[in-house]
């Protein structure tokens, strides 16, 4: 790809980026409101993270596999319509069943997006994936810090979260002529003979498909992803409402501590993004492990204090930055010859923890009480570090292996 022709294809994956995080995090804040319109608890209305992720999950089992055999750019389109118009429903539901619906539509949208921009990037700058999948990571939690902010500012003008979501929705239509306009079409071309058959064996999974899936050190990997995710949506997800409970803050307020966190999540990117330059990945993700423990311990010893509160939120996002782009760029490395079969092993794990951990967390909120949530994130931490751990071993097994 022509060097300029690349630039914007990444600007275009960037705002991407930016857009999913948006939504992502606009959903937390607006719990309340939502609850309110379809006639459900707060916490039943937490269901919507793991209808997002059941969506997400199975989207990522067929985006993979069908952008190679139709092209990426196709799928990514078909995505954005999907978010968007999901989205668009969740603002118009007026009962939980209605709602959970709309949110898997937006799901399948958001895991298919997700999926195709981290690959197109990882292929565009394979000497470069650690930092590329970084910046990309440090646009999605630059939406994700806009999303609660936008949020925040929507409920203090008018009372209500539902401007910021209709103003995603916007947001997300408008990026479809935009990827028109920057991607050329990647539709393999049709083959026939020899090639076709050879084709038609790599659509069906080819022995580095089949590889990817029997390795250990992929497994531990989703494994530490399907952790790392719902530890993270947890967080983003469930922030405003363990600060209101713990300190008494108002919802503005409060929404501005969760934007704390995804502000946090993308300085941390940024510096992720230099790091993956000098150190090598494992380096990058112990280093962001080990930080967000230490927030993640700060956490659960100072519940009820707003400034020492927000320092901890913080601490964990910074820490929690480098986590998914770098496994993600890790696992597409150890498969060069079938990148698309390590990366969705990955990232449907990942999708898993999404959709269960932040209802488990809510439940625990529920059922022990808002302080319990920092122990929950303590414990979820400590076994990210026992995959870490685990994930070296494998990997080192694999290189002696090979």
């Amino acid at each position: 790809m022509h060097t300029q022709r690349r630039g914007l294809a990444f600007s275009l994956y960037c705002l991407l980026g930016f857009l999913l995080g948006l939504v992502t995090a606009a959903l937390g804040p607006s719990l309340g409101d939502l609850a309110a319109r379809n006639h459900t608890s707060i916490a039943s209305m937490g269901a919507v993270y793991t209808a997002l992720f059941i969506g997400a999950l199975l989207a990522q089992l067929v985006a993979g596999p069908l952008g190679d055999r139709r092209g990426r750019r196709l799928v990514l389109i078909g995505s954005l319509v999907l978010l968007a118009a999901g989205v668009a429903a969740l603002c118009l539901s007026n009962s939980l069943s209605l709602a959970l619906a709309a949110v898997v539509l937006a799901g399948l949208g958001h895991g298919a997006a997700d999926l195709c921009i981290l690959v197109l990037a990882a292929k565009a700058y394979p000497e470069k994936s650690v930092s590329a999948l970084n910046i990309l990571g440090l646009l999605f939690g630059a939406g994700a810090f806009a999303g609660p902010a936008l949020v925040g500012l929507s409920q203090r003008l008018t009372g209500s979260a539902y401007p910021a979501l209709w103003t995603a929705v916007a947001a997300v239509a408008l990026a479809i002529p935009a990827t028109l306009f920057a991607l050329e079409s990647d539709a393999p071309a049709k083959a026939t003979g020899p090639a076709k058959a050879a084709e038609a064996s790599a659509a069906a999974g080819g022995s580095g498909g089949r590889g990817a899936l029997a390795s250990p050190y992929i497994w531990i990997l989703g494994l530490l992803l399907l952790v790392y995710v719902g530890a993270e949506n947890g967080m983003g997800g469930w922030t405003a409402e363990y600060f209101k409970r713990t300190t008494g803050a108002a919802a503005p307020t409060a929404a501005l501590v969760a934007s704390g966190f995804w502000l946090a999540l993308s300085a941390g990117r940024l510096v992720a993004a230099a790091a993956g330059t000098r150190l090598g990945p494992r380096s990058v993700l112990g280093l962001g492990i080990a930080v967000s423990i230490g927030g993640a311990l700060l956490l659960a010893l100072t519940a009820g204090h707003g400034p020492a509160t927000v320092a901890a939120v913080a601490l964990v996002g910074f820490g929690y930055a480098s986590i998914y782009p770098t496994a993600f760029a890790m696992a597409a490395a150890a498969f060069p010859e079938s990148p698309g079969a390590a990366t969705s092993m990955v990232t449907v794990l990942g999708s898993a923890g999404g959709m269960l951990l932040p209802w488990v967390e809510g439940l625990v909120i529920q059922g022990l009480g808002a302080p319990a949530a920092g122990a929950f994130i303590l414990a979820l931490g400590a076994a990210m570090l026992v995959l870490f751990v685990l994930a070296r071993r494998a990997e080192n097994a694999q290189s002696r292996a090979a």
